[in-house]
């Protein structure tokens, strides 16, 4: 359906969502359906620009602003929060922990910071507001880089070891969240070692892409499984304790033929098979993973696949299916492709003022959604 999607097609799918919500039980009882707002730590906390791998790609590299103190959340959470439920009136919103705050040298965890983040829980939940709390939300520590990252597999337990120990200090609080282990490993992956406007900065690297974002699903199912593991072994003693909901987030994004290929059947055909070749190095591994434990990406060692020629990755996890409680999807746009080029910049200019926004990379497209959650 993504590769062939009409206007009509589109419009249809959109009215079948709306009629769908109308209809559904959950969208008309608001304590049920959540309407939230979202952040990362990076953004917002302040004060986290010394051992953020982030930070030092935006100062030495991109040579970019670097976020300093931020909006300053970190000492002015609790009337932030207020503001949140006052002015916006929702009831969700996610927020993301800093590794880098939490664990700033390997092996070395900062008990304050596990004290603001379970203060910033309880003050969202006071305010009525359900968290849910990201444990990795496109940054890492310098350290954490320094080593490697998720580049090389044995450092994932790193990142299992800093989520296990916050599940532990927190579980009470937590069992009052939604946790999602990772907002989206394709987009820290694609852009830091793909596009290059992320850590560590690497361009048109797809196998480098492909080995992180094995690496970082499996250890996100291995560390769901071990948190459940560690719920059990804390509610001998705590019985009153809260099962954890545990999920994680994935990039979808919609790819479309350009309206300028459709009136030529050959460009129609090469577009049409490159929104399918696209798609499947976009989330096919993702989505074997998820489904079958098998994460797998191959392309040909052709000429014709240019960048994307020659990608051979697979990692394998048998209990994939029992980690996740739910799966979250994000979506920001569609694309659109002409052949195997991405069609961006002046070459997509959005007429259309509703879809019009200042990244000409993104159009408003909310029934992308819909289309998502096909998939």
């Amino acid at each position: 359906p993504a590769v062939f999607a009409t206007p009509q097609a589109i419009h249809n799918s959109a009215q079948s969502l709306s009629t769908a919500l109308a209809k559904n039980p959950y969208t008309k009882n608001l304590k049920k359906f959540l309407l939230g707002a979202s952040s990362s730590a990076l953004q917002i906390e302040g004060g986290l620009d010394a051992n953020s791998a982030a930070a030092r790609f935006y100062k030495d590299k991109a040579h970019l602003p670097t976020p300093e103190d931020a909006i300053d959340f970190y000492n002015r959470y609790e009337s932030d929060i207020k503001q949140l439920a006052d002015e916006l009136h929702i009831n969700a919103y996610r927020i993301s922990l800093a590794w880098n705050r939490i664990e700033p040298e390997l092996g070395v965890f900062e008990q304050d910071a596990l004290i603001f983040y379970r203060n910033v829980i309880r003050a969202l939940l006071a305010q009525g507001i359900q968290p849910m709390v990201v444990f990795h939300h496109y940054d890492v520590p310098t350290w954490f880089e320094d080593l490697g990252g998720f580049e090389l597999e044995h450092n994932g337990k790193l990142f299992q070891e800093f989520c296990l120990t916050v599940y532990t200090a927190l579980a009470e609080e937590l069992g009052e969240c939604l946790i999602s282990l990772c907002n989206a490993p394709e987009g820290p992956a694609f852009k830091g070692y793909f596009i290059g406007d992320g850590t560590p900065g690497e361009k048109n690297n797809l196998q480098k892409t492909h080995t992180v974002i094995a690496n970082m699903y499996y250890e996100l199912i291995d560390t769901a499984l071990n948190i459940k593991k560690a719920y059990d072994h804390l509610k001998k003693t705590n019985p009153q304790l809260k099962k954890p909901s545990i999920g994680t987030q994935i990039n979808i994004v919609p790819l479309d033929p350009h309206p300028s290929t459709i009136s030529n059947w050959k460009s129609r055909l090469a577009t049409s098979f490159g929104c399918a070749m696209a798609g499947y190095i976009q989330s096919g591994g993702t989505y074997s993973f998820l489904v079958n434990g098998e994460y797998i990406m191959y392309t040909p060692d052709a000429h014709f696949m240019k960048q994307a020629k020659g990608v051979d990755v697979y990692r394998y996890h048998a209990n994939a299916y029992k980690a996740f409680d739910w799966i979250g999807v994000n979506i920001y746009s569609n694309r659109f492709l002409n052949g195997f080029e991405q069609i961006t910049g002046d070459k997509l200019i959005e007429t259309d003022e509703e879809r019009y926004t200042d990244n000409a990379n993104y159009r408003n497209y909310p029934e992308g959604i819909y289309r998502a959650v096909q998939i």
